[in-house]
């Protein structure tokens, strides 16, 4: 019996000893976590932050290109609109049909 105490004595030290190991991997793996999505939320902010800039800087062509042109965008307009309700049409009338 004797025998099996300390087998199981030792044992239950590889046990707390592998667990002390667990915890500092997963402290580990924890921080690295963090560090990832720090990363990447750095990353996220800084392609948002140039996609406004863009969309801020089409706005800002697209009004310099009708005040230099302002017939020309009437008609693009026009245009655009006309296409638009031809298929919205189209599109409609088809599943009118089925």
């Amino acid at each position: 019996m004797t025998t099996r105490t300390s087998n199981s004595a030792g044992s239950i030290g590889e046990v707390i000893g592998n667990g002390g190991r667990v915890w500092q991997r997963l402290a580990e793996s924890k921080e690295a976590l963090t560090d990832a999505l720090d990363e990447k939320r750095r990353i996220v902010n800084r392609a948002w932050k140039r996609s406004r800039e863009a969309a801020g800087d089409l706005v800002h062509e697209t009004g310099r290109s009708i005040k230099r042109s302002p017939f020309r965008s009437v008609a693009i307009a026009l245009g655009a609109g006309t296409l638009a309700g031809t298929l919205i049409g189209v599109l409609v009338s088809r599943n009118g049909r089925r």
